[in-house]
């Protein structure tokens, strides 16, 4: 009787369990109906990205010093291109005998400064000129083989890549390049390397227009005439006879530009203290006419380059205290945009004169500062 009893009771007390657990549990909720997907809100674009702030160009006059030279090379001829100043270094080279034997090193650094980079090793006194592609280096190498010339131009890439020769066999001494190719002395090189000669014997400097090339002469050579100064010229580039536009001037005339109507042009003598004090700056109509004295009295005039008011002529001996000078086109008061104690070379874009500058020495001839390129703004 107990166990009977002891089982229902168990019994009871399970379904009591059992139906407590289905009380527990939550019914499944009804489905929803079906409803299509609305639109997908559009999301709010991002905040703009502000453009990083330009740095202002420098206040009219700011020097800046772009590198150092640390060697005991000289500086020699330099131009801007391709947002890099490029720069010659003279090299004093002696062969067993000894024999001197001139030397070069092609150097740039970007015109914001930076690095000093060295690209070229050259035997021989070189020359550059640019276009908007490629930098040009003419090679003289005197003393290579003295049967004939073994002097080169080589051509730079100004976006990157290896150098290549545009000529060779060839004496190079005064070189500058146009949309028609390079003019090198009496020569006019295509850029395909196949040269002409042409009617600029004795070159001392080059510009060019469209139809035209300008080109100075120094005192006793050039075209047949009166050699007896330095001259200016004009000859079509289709060829024929040069057109002497000036003559009888100071020596040498190693600057020249031209703009839409006038060829300038900077002229000094070396063969005195006095004579070289007293160079010239002028310009005359590029159909010809009478020549127009901007500034006289200009100590070692030696290059010229012009913006849309100016033409600007570097003045005094390379090494010495030299300045760069702005000269309105219609003449005027010379004013200095650049001045140095030991200005060796100069050159200009469309914002800046850059020049290099030799450093400081004290009375016993120790460097005090270091040999420089500086960056002036116009």
């Amino acid at each position: 009787m107990k166990v009977r009893g002891l089982g229902r009771l168990v019994g009871l007390v399970g379904l009591v369990v059992l139906a407590s657990c289905k009380a527990a549990e939550v019914p499944p909720q009804p489905t929803p109906p079906h409803e299509e997907p609305g639109p997908v809100a559009s999301q709010p674009p991002p905040p703009a990205t502000s453009k990083p702030e330009v740095a202002p160009p420098p206040k009219s006059g700011t020097r800046t010093v772009l590198a150092n030279r640390a060697n005991d090379d000289t500086w020699d001829k330099m131009l801007v291109a391709g947002g890099r100043l490029w720069v010659l270094t003279n090299v004093t080279r002696w062969t067993s005998g000894p024999m001197y034997v001139p030397a070069a090193r092609l150097w740039s650094v970007p015109i914001g400064g930076g690095q000093l980079e060295k690209h070229l090793d050259l035997e021989g006194i070189s020359s550059l000129a640019a276009d908007d592609s490629s930098l040009y280096v003419a090679v003289s190498r005197d003393l290579s083989k003295p049967n004939g010339p073994t002097g080169r131009v080589v051509r730079i890439p100004l976006a990157g890549g290896s150098p290549s020769d545009v000529i060779t066999g060839i004496a190079p001494s005064t070189m500058a390049v146009d949309r028609d190719g390079l003019w090198i002395d009496d020569k006019h090189v295509g850029k395909d390397g196949k040269p002409e000669t042409v009617a600029t014997k004795g070159a001392m400097a080059f510009a060019f227009d469209d139809e035209n090339v300008y080109f100075t002469t120094p005192k006793g050579a050039g075209p047949a005439g009166d050699s007896s100064g330095a001259r200016v010229f004009r000859v079509s580039k289709k060829g024929g006879q040069p057109k002497l536009l000036a003559g009888k001037l100071p020596d040498e005339a190693a600057g020249l530009a031209v703009d839409g109507t006038h060829v300038y042009f900077c002229a000094v003598s070396w063969s005195s203290s006095a004579a070289e004090r007293a160079g010239i700056v002028a310009r005359v109509p590029k159909a010809g006419g009478d020549v127009e004295f901007l500034a006289k009295e200009q100590p070692a005039v030696r290059r010229a380059w012009l913006d849309d008011a100016n033409v600007y002529v570097l003045s005094g001996r390379g090494g010495h205290r030299a300045s760069v000078l702005a000269i309105s086109k219609t003449g005027g008061e010379p004013k200095t945009i650049a001045v140095d104690d030991t200005l060796e070379h100069a050159t200009m874009d469309a914002s800046s004169v850059f020049f290099s500058s030799d450093g400081a020495f004290d009375a016993d001839h120790k460097r005090v500062a270091p040999a420089s390129l500086v960056r002036i703004t116009k």
